[in-house]
């Protein structure tokens, strides 16, 4: 339930899309997000503008654009701060000051993503300065870049020969910026400001890491993850550029630099997808441009240059139409016209068996509708997150989706009406749920079912029921075509144990009311082949929600003993025809690679955050990263990058999924 705004002020409710509203909105979902949005009045944000275009000049906002690569981006990330909001005591909320900041942008669309805390807003901010590099050592042959989350950047693992760093630059996003900044938030470190501080703090890695910014426990993006024994970027920036013996990894020569960007803590936090475009955006905007200025710095042209991405999530409509899959595409094949050697590697996902995919085919919703069973964990202290896709271009009018809680609550939403529309499910006055429909740059109709946590919560007393949510796709006057589908994808809300966010995953299951030939394999996808049902709910599909641009190198894990696919490994999504015959659908898994030594050697073993250590990972971005390597070494010694790689997928009969448990799989050996 909200009050409308009086004086003529912009309303979230109508200059922004269903995940701000929720996020930014009081009534809604803001109590219950992370802790730079739940936390007081923020001025500074991170932001886009999703369409070819320059921000305006007259916004009277303080504009900040990344260091840009991209001549005419097809997407601009960009920061922002308001300073008539920051001294205006009458402004009271997020969402007030959001609206405000949106409607002096003028013509959008702007998404507005992640706060950004005012200490890593440097005083002034040139665009046009760079890293006080040192260019004394030979040429690079390559550029390996690392773009994640808790980086050692000062590891024994990325020096040269000499005892130098071999990282040209690192820009930690939400460290504490310095007056003056060549970023337009956070910090950026040089190799020679690295080995500077090595040499400030022999053997003192931990002193180091808060020396440079790199712990910070007054900044909550930043934090202190590096004090852990172990995390996500070490890991997988020790695999894909690190010179460790606990990696068991052949090494790699010294004239491959390396790039690093490490994103806000939020990135790894948030459940909902919200708000990270902006800050990986510009992470990679960063990285191609600092590849060029130290290619420059040498006299060299664009160098070949790999980026491993190993981020992502789990919803979006999985058709490589998301503002950074669009931007990234675009700058992939711009790149590739004076530098081939481009290469941008994702991981395929770790959730085939996560249940968090769904496909309801044309043929099987006919005139009944269909239902499918969402089970909402007790317990989960964070808003839990589920997108439904609708076929491109379908005619929807007198479509529905009912949504149905297990303590009887219940909401329709039309799928068809103005863009967006919104519908609120309230309990004793308060906003249990929302319920939207907005039409994507696909011209795809985009459902979001956004509920509260299921248990108390310290900053509101609200709670949504646990267990199996019923949704409901009744249908209108015209059918969809046969083989046209609507897919169900829910957000990824576990809980990264470094951050402790008392997140649960949710997932979908079958209400006892669907009909036996769609609950049929309910418990797996033990047996599809031609003629035989495919199960509703299936791992196919559930591939990485931003990683299904069509230049993007998709990587899959297997075992390395026993050569099958690893069981979490996702895969590309199929489509079956009423008959019973099945094809494939979308976008294809690219490289499959080790990502477990054995069944009962689970993941890969790789650096710890301090040298000396060491630590195990499970997951396809381990697989990445191992990829990510091998092509940086093609790269630097002058090969084709995907020498020693299959040259062509080894395709595999569509019925003999049951028995292998993905499709499109080359066998490759690392």
């Amino acid at each position: 339930m909200f009050a409308s705004r009086s004086g003529g002020a912009p309303d979230i409710h109508t200059v922004l899309g269903p995940y701000e509203r929720w996020v930014f909105s009081q009534e809604l979902g803001r109590p219950f997000s992370f802790s730079a949005i739940s936390s007081g009045i923020a001025h500074h944000y991170s932001a886009l503008l999703d369409r070819p275009g320059q921000l305006p000049s007259d916004s009277g906002l303080e504009l900040r654009v990344p260091p840009m690569w991209s001549a005419n981006p097809a997407v601009t990330p960009f920061a922002m701060y308001d300073p008539a909001s920051a001294v205006d005591h009458r402004v009271q909320s997020h969402d007030e000051v959001v609206a405000d900041m949106v409607g002096k942008l003028g013509q959008g669309p702007f998404r507005v993503n992640l706060p950004i805390d005012p200490l890593s807003w440097p005083q002034t901010y040139d665009d046009q300065a760079l890293p006080d590099w040192d260019t004394t050592g030979p040429p690079p042959r390559a550029i390996v870049a690392v773009i994640d989350d808790g980086l050692p950047f000062a590891h024994k693992a990325f020096l040269n020969a000499n005892g130098a760093s071999r990282l040209a630059c690192c820009w930690l996003q939400a460290a504490r910026a310095d007056d003056t900044a060549a970023v337009p938030f956070g910090k950026e470190l040089s190799n020679r400001t690295i080995d500077t501080l090595r040499a400030a703090y022999p053997g003192d890695e931990p002193g180091l890491h808060r020396a440079a910014g790199a712990i910070d426990t007054d900044l909550p993006e930043m934090g202190a993850t590096l004090r852990n024994h172990s995390t996500h970027g070490a890991h997988i920036m020790g695999l894909a550029a690190g010179n460790a013996v606990n990696s068991g990894a052949e090494g790699l020569p010294d004239d491959i630099a390396i790039i690093a960007v490490q994103l806000p803590n939020t990135v790894a936090w948030d459940t909902s997808g919200f708000g990270k475009e902006a800050s990986m955006l510009a992470a990679v905007e960063y990285v191609f441009h600092r590849a060029r200025a130290l290619a420059q710095a040498y006299g060299l042209a664009e160098l070949p240059l790999v980026v491993n991405f190993s981020y992502g999530w789990s919803a979006t409509g999985h058709d490589g139409a998301t503002a950074f899959e669009t931007a990234v595409q675009q700058m992939l094949e711009d790149r590739r016209r004076s530098q081939p050697h481009t290469a941008f590697v994702v991981p395929a996902g770790n959730h085939f068996e996560d249940r968090m995919h769904a496909r309801l085919m044309g043929w099987s919703i006919a005139d009944q509708g269909a239902e499918i069973g969402w089970w909402l964990s007790p317990d989960d202290r964070t808003s839990s997150f589920l997108e439904l896709w609708c076929p491109s271009q379908a005619d929807l009018w007198g479509w529905s989706l009912i949504v149905t809680a297990p303590d009887g609550l219940q909401a329709s939403l039309p799928l068809e009406g103005s863009d967006p529309t919104y519908v609120e499910m309230e309990r004793a006055g308060g906003n249990i749920a929302q319920l939207s429909a907005d039409t994507r740059r696909n011209g795809r109709r985009r459902v979001i079912v956004a509920v509260v946590p299921t248990t108390s919560h310290p900053r509101d007393p609200r709670r949504a029921a646990s267990g199996t949510w019923t949704l409901t796709v009744a249908p209108g006057a015209t059918p969809l075509d046969p083989m046209a589908s609507i897919d169900i994808w829910v957000q990824r809300d576990d809980d990264p144990v470094q951050l402790g966010t008392g997140g649960r995953q949710s997932r979908l299951v079958f209400p006892a009311s669907l009909s036996a030939s769609l609950s049929a394999s309910s418990a797996g996808e033990t047996g599809p082949s031609d003629g035989e049902p495919l199960p509703v709910v299936r791992g196919y599909g559930a591939l990485n929600g931003i990683g299904n641009a069509a230049s993007m190198l998709r990587v899959a894990g297997r075992v390395q003993t026993s050569g099958q696919a690893a069981r979490y490994s996702s895969g590309q999504a199929i489509r079956q025809t009423a008959e019973g015959v099945l094809s494939l659908s979308e976008a294809e898994i690219g490289i499959n690679a080790v990502s477990d030594q054995g069944v009962f050697r689970p993941g890969l073993p790789s650096i710890a955050t301090l040298s000396g250590g060491g630590s195990r990972l499970i997951g396809t971005s381990a697989a990445a990263a191992t990829v990510t390597r091998e092509i940086a070494r093609n790269m630097a010694a002058g090969r084709d990058m995907m020498a020693g790689f299959p040259e062509q997928p080894q395709r595999v009969d569509i019925r003999e999924l049951a028995r292998l448990g993905r499709v499109n799989l080359p066998v490759v050996c690392l």
